[in-house]
């Protein structure tokens, strides 16, 4: 297993870097899209949709990815990044009212699957545009904060975060993957040569993302939770499926998307 999940590792590493710097911005839309619609699949799977049920709810998201990929091409990306923030924040009451003898309904659960995966595609193709840079520090951010919280976590952790939902999560976990994530966030603001000024909205925007990425992964575990699966798929040796690897990214992706307009200098 440990060995499965290492191939796989270093094949998906290699996969994404492909991804971001060997195409041009369709080709990387295309190939994100491809994942979003893995992602999709696997969702519809667990909300217990079978046959032309999970054709539609497919087809749902393919419908909003191109409506998504229309807006950034007329320049009206914003609204799409401004309703996934929204939807975030909502999600943190569907969080807090987690009750498993009581779980959230299948159809509230179909539009956050929408809510999370087509907003997320449209970051990460608004992000390439921007520069493939840009894109590569917000994968960064998400690996950094996932491995920092798991190891720190495992070592240290005693405070669970959410033991309904995911109980290897520990509060030790989180803010020690802040931290980390902080340091990361800061190094690269230096290196960005980025003012006093931006520099710390850059670390706060950094740390935001990453708590935003946590309650990506907890959605994800609420809608295992509700079908009684360990894994979104296996699709992905050692792994699971698509969304086991890409939940605290479709959190991340929009919100950072959104936060980066708020930086005083120019974006290139």
């Amino acid at each position: 297993m440990l060995r499965a999940r290492v191939f796989s590792a270093v094949v998906g590493i290699g996969a994404v870097l492909l991804a971001v710097f060997a195409l041009d911005s369709r080709g990387f839309a295309v190939a994100a899209a491809l994942v979003m619609v893995a992602g999709a699949w696997e969702w519809a799977a667990l909300l217990g949709w079978r046959g032309t049920a999970r054709v539609g709810y497919l087809a749902w998201i393919l419908a909003g990815i191109g409506g998504a990929g229309w807006l950034l091409t007329q320049g009206r990306g914003l609204p799409l990044f401004v309703a996934a923030a929204l939807w975030w924040v909502a999600a943190l009451v569907l969080l807090a009212r987690w009750d498993p003898q009581r779980p959230v309904g299948r159809w509230t659960l179909a539009l956050a699957g929408f809510l999370g995966l087509v907003p997320a595609w449209a970051a990460l193709v608004w992000l390439h545009l921007l520069g493939p840079m840009w894109l590569m520090y917000l994968f960064g951010l998400v690996w950094v904060a996932d491995s920092a919280a798991y190891f720190i976590g495992r070592s240290f952790g005693r405070r669970r975060l959410a033991p309904a939902l995911s109980p290897g999560k520990t509060l030790e976990g989180l803010w020690g993957a802040l931290a980390v994530v902080a340091a990361y966030a800061g190094l690269v603001a230096w290196w960005l040569r980025f003012g006093a000024v931006d520099g710390v909205y850059f670390v706060l925007l950094g740390l935001l993302a990453a708590m935003v990425s946590v309650e990506g992964d907890l959605v994800e575990s609420m809608l295992k939770r509700r079908s009684g699966a360990k894994d979104s798929g296996r699709l992905i040796p050692g792994h699971g499926g698509a969304l086991d690897r890409i939940d605290s990214l479709l959190a991340a992706a929009p919100v950072f998307v959104l936060g980066l307009q708020g930086l005083s200098r120019p974006l290139p």
